[in-house]
């Protein structure tokens, strides 16, 4: 993450050494986590495509046509998406991209919530909101961030899956649970961190 970000939350602020340590936290955290993911979509990717050619190769052994194969083309393309997700990530031009197309979209439902209920907050106190919104922006971005890890991997264990799913109920729920925390954290919070 740029110190751009940082200076552009905390602009107005003096910091003390514990503000700064805590700041200085989520944005080394952020880049753990930001080459973590990329390395973990990138073997997903590869192995979703190593997997496909020895499916293919069983498939030849035992003459089944390639119009028969149905799930091929679709691994065939995941596994790419997957890789170039990676790359996109790493090289922050698919973080970019992301930020760009997505900026239109509303904030996440939690932004509105705060906005709303501040209404009632008397004007004297309206700068404990912000300060108080200043040092929770980082948690609901990595909370937004993992409703996006969520939704991937989700994803992959449903598309990816040869063998009948052990848990499907937990599964969905896990889905449906990155959808809804994808919706009330915003699904760009955690984007800025990541450049």
């Amino acid at each position: 993450m740029s110190n751009h970000l940082i200076e552009d939350l905390l602009s107005g602020l003096i910091l003390s050494d514990l503000e700064i340590m805590y700041f200085g936290f989520f944005t080394a955290m952020f880049q753990f986590i930001k080459y973590t993911f990329v390395v973990i979509i990138i073997i997903i990717g590869l192995l979703t495509l190593t997997r496909l050619r020895g499916i293919y190769i069983q498939q030849r052994s035992k003459g089944v046509l390639k119009e028969e194969d149905q799930l091929g083309r679709v691994r065939l393309i995941l596994g790419t998406l997957y890789i170039c997700f990676g790359f996109g990530i790493l090289f922050n031009y698919l973080i970019y991209f992301l930020i760009w197309i997505l900026s239109p979209l509303p904030k996440g439902l939690i932004y509105s919530l705060i906005e709303m209920g501040s209404r009632y907050i008397p004007e004297s106190y309206l700068f404990l909101r912000d300060k108080l919104l200043i040092y929770m922006h980082p948690i609901i971005a990595f909370a937004s961030f993992l409703g996006i890890i969520y939704f991937f991997l989700s994803l992959y264990y449903l598309i990816n899956n040869n063998r009948v799913i052990s848990n499907p109920h937990g599964i969905i729920r896990l889905l449906i649970k990155s959808i809804v925390m994808i919706i009330f954290l915003g699904f760009s919070t955690s984007f800025p961190y990541l450049v």
